[in-house]
């Protein structure tokens, strides 16, 4: 795949004003407020350079435009960081140089397969400045003990022979054989990540206590497999914030790449007994299911109220997509907060984008290479897109679209930054 030459690079940094990241969703870091993201930074391994011999590694470019990503953050959730933790020390290192940011990490151990086995491997990890937010003392993971494992495989075992005995008869004259695949959810494939955090005051009012939650979810074969890690997820948070007395910090923050699509659902969906007008898309589908939450599960007083404001339209930016491409809202920040300091699902309507206030949104770099390498073709897109909220990014020929996504999806990333802001205590 093409990547940007080092003289496109110059190009495109020449144009790296403040005003023009601003606009395609860079936040502003200021006094006042704290910037807490989650960034799913492909395959983020070794701290080589890419050469003209073809060695592995990213272009000098793209590590520059990393590091301008993450270096507003205060909090920031990384997923696919490599067992190589060269990179992501890489990155912590050009912050410091280029940025003036002095990043502490907390970082997990390798999730997806045994040491040496076959499948990717990866860590979460976080970025935190300690300014403005210390990593208190909880590190752990999220997982589902043996037993609920094991009640959950004899519970569906019948089914799942019932399954395998339909399909060879239906397959008997093939030489093809069946994998072996329960029909359920049984424990996440990467364990979450789960680390305590404190946003510490501007002068002596009282810090906010959370945990963050950093995740990776299985994106699988199909939506089914999507959506049972997520609810299953979800479902654990539910609980751990209708008990907020019995937690380590009484405010839950989810950060992470869910790989939530919006296809059409099947089985998954109807298991959760939606209302007929949510059944077509998963993204109608999910909405409800978060908002349904705080009525539902989380409608005592003493419960966490959640929120997920990535699943609505920004009043400024529109629709927020997080994937190179423009198409899903693969990553998510789900709150699931008691202090009232913190925002609520109603105060997504009312963001303006300014100040230290409350505010949400993703870093889309694929528009800003585009506004300034394929200008002329750019300026025709905003044209087209008018006056509609959202990014004209889907507006350019379907070529430009892929060269430009071609030029960073492998290099920078597949996914956006996503990011709030929240007003410091």
């Amino acid at each position: 795949m093409a990547r940007l030459k080092p003289q496109q690079w110059r190009t495109a940094e020449a144009g790296f004003t403040a005003a023009r990241l601003t606009k395609h969703g860079l936040p502003k870091r200021r006094s006042g407020s704290v910037l807490i993201g989650t960034f799913n930074i492909r395959k983020l391994g070794n701290d080589k350079n890419r050469t003209g011999n073809g060695r592995k590694g990213r272009t000098p470019g793209a590590w520059r435009l990393l590091a301008r990503a993450c270096a507003p953050f205060d909090l920031l959730a990384i997923q696919e960081v490599q067992d190589d933790l060269s990179g992501l020390v890489r990155l912590q290192r050009d912050l410091a140089a280029d940025h003036g940011r002095e990043f502490q990490l907390l970082v997990s151990d390798i999730a997806g397969s045994r040491p040496g086995g076959k499948g990717m491997t990866e860590r979460m990890a976080f970025l935190y400045d300690k300014k403005r937010i210390t990593h208190t003392e909880l590190s752990s993971e999220i997982t589902a003990d043996r037993a609920q494992v094991t009640a959950t495989l004899f519970s569906r075992w019948q089914d799942f022979e019932r399954s395998i005995r339909e399909w060879h008869q239906q397959n008997r004259n093939r030489s093809k054989k069946s994998a072996f695949e329960l029909p359920t959810f049984l424990t996440f494939i990467r364990a979450p990540h789960v680390g305590s955090f404190r946003i510490l005051p501007k002068t002596n009012g009282k810090p906010i206590d959370l945990l963050a939650v950093n995740a990776h979810l299985l994106f699988g074969k199909d939506e089914n497999e999507r959506l049972w890690e997520f609810l299953e997820l979800v479902e654990w948070l539910s609980l751990r914030a209708k008990y907020p007395d019995k937690l380590y910090a009484p405010n839950l923050f989810l950060l992470g790449d869910c790989n939530l699509e919006t296809a059409n659902l099947a089985t998954a969906v109807a298991a959760e007994n939606p209302p007929a007008e949510v059944t077509g898309s998963a993204r109608a589908f999910l909405e409800w299911k978060i908002k349904s939450l705080n009525a539902t599960k989380l409608k005592s007083k003493k419960s966490a109220d959640a929120n997920f404001p990535l699943l609505d339209d920004h009043p400024v930016q529109g629709p927020l997509r997080t994937n190179a491409r423009h198409d899903e809202t693969y990553d998510q920040i789900g709150l699931f907060c008691r202090d009232r300091r913190l925002p609520r699902h109603d105060a997504n309507t009312n963001v303006t984008g300014t100040g230290d206030t409350y505010d949400y949104g993703v870093f889309r770099f694929t528009d800003l290479i585009a506004e300034l390498l394929e200008k002329d073709a750019w300026d025709d897109a905003v044209v087209k897109h008018g006056n509609a909220p959202g990014s004209p990014f889907n507006d350019l020929k379907s070529s430009v679209r892929k060269r430009v996504i071609g030029w960073l999806e492998y290099d920078v990333s597949d996914h956006f930054p996503a990011w709030i802001r929240l007003p410091r205590p």
